[in-house]
Order: structure tokens, then C-alpha cells, then sequence
């Protein structure tokens, strides 16, 4: 278990506040505040619901994705962020991020990524996502099911991501189409 130190949580929820990923104050109710035991040695967040940080955080992030615009997914990961991908090598960095995600958009211009939902496990973060999008070479619509797995590193933004998907479904619908 951690302990969380004041001063972590004050510039956690100070950076939540000023992006817009924590409600307004007066708009907040027991179940947006995480729970923190200060003078034990455990420190909880609520269960992550529809009106937590972790939710806004991921409709905001699939919404970058949306954008087309790859500098914008990079942005939620810290500088030296990484994302490993169907246990292959590590994006790493902004400069890394920015690499994978511009990829992705080659690859499906129209790409589409919908929150299926979110999940806190095991101190982590659980993004579940759908993509959809046409395939720049062959054509084919494709639907894809998969998830990333989050750490949220001490400034809100995401330090380690573990993405997963079916990767032999992906290549049989960019082969094949739906």
C-alpha cells in the first residue's frame, strides 16, 4: 500500500480542477472525492463511476483520438510515457506516442474510438474501448474490441498503458471486411 502525502493530493486535484477533468466544486458530490487515509498507510479512490475523473479522463482521451490529430492523444500520456501494444515493443515519449497514434490514423483515416467502459483494478485504470474505421488499403470496414490498462503517474497523466486487442481478428477484418 501507498502512502499519499497532502501535497500530492492538492496538486492532483489543483491540475484536475484546472483541465476540466474534475467536476466544478460546487457541482461535486461524496462520490467524486478520493478517500485518503492519512494516517494509516493505504490510500483509496472511489469506485470509479460516471461522474469520476477517471471517466472524463477517458471520454476526453478517446475524443483525441477522434480529433485525427496525434500530438493530442500523446497529451495524455507524461512526457516519457509509454504504451505497449499486444505485448510488442514500447512506444516511447511523446515524440514515440505521437509516432504510434499518427500510424493509426494512417492506417484508418476515418478511425473512431468509443469508450466501452472503465474500470479501476489492481491500482490501475482499465479503459475498454471499440475502434472502427476503413482501412486505407484494402478498403475494409473493421470493428475492433480491446482495452488499455493504465498507470496514472503522480500528474494525472498516464505513465504506462498496456493495450490489448485480438490481433488475428484485426487482420482478418483489414483483409476481409466485416
Amino acid at each position: 500500500m501507498r502512502v499519499v502525502s497532502w501535497s500530492v493530493v492538492v496538486l492532483s486535484v489543483s491540475w484536475l480542477l484546472a483541465y476540466n477533468f474534475w467536476p466544478a466544486v460546487d457541482e461535486m458530490t461524496s462520490e467524486d472525492i478520493p478517500t485518503t487515509q492519512v494516517s494509516g498507510t493505504a490510500s483509496t479512490m472511489t469506485p470509479v463511476t460516471e461522474n469520476t475523473a477517471y471517466e472524463t479522463f477517458a471520454r476526453d482521451y478517446a475524443a483525441a483520438w477522434n480529433s485525427h490529430l496525434p500530438e493530442r492523444v500523446a497529451g495524455f500520456y507524461a512526457p516519457d510515457g509509454t504504451i505497449t501494444i499486444n505485448h510488442g515493443e514500447p512506444y516511447r515519449g511523446t515524440a514515440g506516442l505521437v509516432d504510434m497514434a499518427s500510424g493509426f490514423m494512417a492506417e484508418f483515416p476515418d478511425i473512431e474510438v468509443t469508450m466501452n467502459g472503465i474500470e479501476e483494478k489492481d491500482g490501475h485504470v482499465v479503459f475498454h474501448w471499440v475502434f472502427t474505421g476503413t482501412h486505407s488499403e484494402t478498403g475494409h470496414a473493421v470493428r475492433i474490441v480491446g482495452s488499455e490498462t493504465w498507470r496514472i503517474g503522480q500528474d494525472g497523466l498516464i505513465a504506462e498503458s498496456i493495450g490489448r486487442y485480438d490481433a488475428e481478428e484485426y487482420e482478418r477484418q483489414v483483409s476481409g471486411g466485416l
